[in-house]
């Protein structure tokens, strides 16, 4: 069995007769949790533990742990739930209040129409009954307000936190919009380098032309010189 040992009078407590080189019981895993929730921190002594072990052990708090989120997370959802009815009850509880108030009025009337109804005992016992039942209707009633009081505090906590993820949205969003603005000004320089591609290709092509041209000017250069090697050998001829 675990023997628990507090070190002070609030917080920390040492667990022994446990080794934690071993599986644990359901039973001792829960007693191990419960203490940690009681005392805050809880210490082994004397574990000769590997590091393997140590981080087995630690997995299976974290399951414990994962599991007790799911359950806050589950709690977390029928708390608001409750509170949606409760913002719902709170118009209801007000006319409530007004009504209470109502009779309190009443009960201040004056000294006349309290000796009216003193003529009246019947009435005025059967009324006593009526008002105490709306005196304790009253007091319920108060309580819950107070509850709702209290919820209405934890509704302006979450809209505050809901308050601080809106602004760091918005602080991505603006990231977002530079990014945009930066991938603006690449497409434009990307454009520019096609539009220059396509003017290597045409100059590309311009030259290739004025080289054929060229080649074609050379040839018939060769072409008259030859026609006219040709006919100074013929007039050489004709003189001789």
């Amino acid at each position: 069995p675990l023997v628990l040992r507090p070190l002070s009078s609030t917080t920390g407590v040492e667990i022994s007769g446990v080794d934690l080189r071993q599986p644990l019981s359901e039973a001792a895993a829960g007693e191990i949790r419960d203490a940690l929730n009681v005392w805050g921190a809880v210490f082994f002594r004397d574990q000769d533990i590997t590091p393997d072990q140590q981080v087995a052990f630690a997995e299976r708090r974290m399951v414990t742990f994962e599991a007790r989120l799911a359950e806050l997370q589950a709690l977390t959802a029928d708390v608001e739930s409750r509170m949606d009815d409760l913002a719902v009850r709170r118009t209801t509880l007000d006319a409530v209040r007004s009504e209470v108030e109502g009779v309190h009025a009443v009960s201040a009337r004056s000294k006349a129409d309290l000796k009216f109804v003193e003529a009246q005992r019947g009435a005025v016992t059967a009324l006593r009954v009526k008002v105490d039942a709306l005196l304790a209707t009253a007091q319920r009633t108060d309580e819950k307000l107070t509850e709702i009081d209290a919820r209405q505090r934890m509704v302006d906590e979450v809209q505050l936190k809901v308050s601080v993820i809106t602004a760091m949205l918005a602080d991505v969003q603006v990231n977002v919009e530079t990014v945009g603005a930066q991938r603006l000004v690449l497409d434009h320089v990307l454009a520019n380098l096609a539009r220059l591609e396509d003017m290597t290709h045409q100059a590309q092509s311009t030259l290739r032309s004025l080289q054929t041209e060229r080649a074609l000017a050379e040839r018939i250069e060769q072409g008259i010189r030859t026609l006219k090697a040709r006919t100074s050998v013929g007039e050489v001829k004709k003189q001789a």
